[in-house]
């Protein structure tokens, strides 16, 4: 695939996210009826009972007995004021209730295919990348190194230019595969999530982290279905970042655990901590960004997300997904 494509593919990724974000501030058609608009009506439903009941009380005054016009003064404010707080109040919140779960379903459901068509264009991205760059570069440095010999002994100033190129190309080559590799990891596909993070905390510690790395897996025999394993290698990517950047942390736990029904994912660090963003209006709100949008990713699978900091103590996060 070409660079052009790879960049559609980002256009279009880049659209839809700005169609979900607009997606997720539409607001419901309809609003609640506030408590002054339910005050005003219940005062004026009650104002025509008492109308409604002077007006036939003196009416029938002669005919009725007491008794029989406190029941019917009970039976006019009922009569009047159940239906005008139906259709006046209940009926209002019914329906605005009714268009914000549909409205929140919506956005449930763009923002998974908003993830879901991330994951694809990575994947998509990281295979091109290998296939067609990766080769490329491959067959220059073997070209490149194939015009070394004719340079020896004889031209050396050219010879170390030729061999400054190959080293250049090899590194190259060396960015285009971890590239390739964190966006999609062909080993999450052949060899299931267990490889992968364990192949990917090998890396963190071989690339010098600042930290050691603790990871426990426990009962995870059998391989989950793609999307959960997808989803928790993301989850694991998107902390492991946040370590690496912000928590000066110098040692992190990891533990993997499955059963027959669930598996969970838990991941915490001794680090400095943070105070949860209230808001998301400001450049230090991204980290919990992040987290924001690993609580989506999970919940849209139908799983649970728990996140704890401390200052001074560290932060954790935790997922448990269920599958068949």
């Amino acid at each position: 695939m070409s660079i052009e494509t790879a960049a559609g593919r980002s256009n279009t990724a880049q659209s839809s996210s700005a169609a979900a974000r607009k997606a997720k501030v539409k607001s419901p058609r309809s609003r609640p009826p506030s408590p002054l608009y339910c005050a005003f009506f219940l005062v004026l439903s009650i104002s025509l009972a008492e109308l409604f009941e002077n007006f036939v009380s003196q009416q029938l005054a002669a005919s009725v007995s007491p008794t029989g016009l406190v029941f019917f003064d009970a039976f006019s404010m009922v009569v009047v004021i159940v239906p005008a707080f139906y259709y006046f109040v209940y009926r209002p919140m019914k329906l605005y209730a009714r268009e914000k779960v549909a409205s929140e379903k919506e956005i449930r459901f763009l923002s998974r295919q908003l993830i879901l068509s991330a994951d694809r264009g990575k994947r998509a991205v990281a295979r091109d990348l290998h296939s067609q760059f990766g080769q490329s570069l491959a067959s220059l440095q073997f070209s490149l190194g194939s015009l070394l010999p004719a340079f020896i002994d004889r031209q050396p100033e050219q010879q170390q230019q030729c061999e400054n190129l190959v080293n250049t190309v090899a590194q190259l080559g060396t960015m285009v595969r971890n590239i390739s590799a964190r966006l999609s990891p062909p080993q999450l596909e052949e060899l299931g999530l267990v490889s992968t993070l364990e192949w990917a905390v090998n890396d963190i510690q071989n690339k010098g982290g600042r930290f050691s790395v603790d990871f426990d897996i426990c009962d995870m025999d059998d391989r989950l279905p793609g999307e959960i394993e997808i989803a928790l290698y993301r989850i694991f990517q998107e902390a492991m970042d946040n370590i690496i950047q912000h928590s000066e942390a110098s040692r992190v736990n990891i533990c993997l655990a499955g059963t027959p029904s669930h598996v969970s994912l838990a991941i915490r660090d001794n680090g400095i901590g943070f105070v949860y963003p209230q808001t998301w209006n400001d450049e230090k709100s991204s980290r919990g960004i992040g987290l924001l949008g690993m609580r989506e990713r999970i919940e849209d699978l139908g799983g649970e997300f728990s996140f704890s900091s401390t200052i001074g103590e560290g932060t954790g996060i935790e997922v448990s997904i269920l599958h068949s």
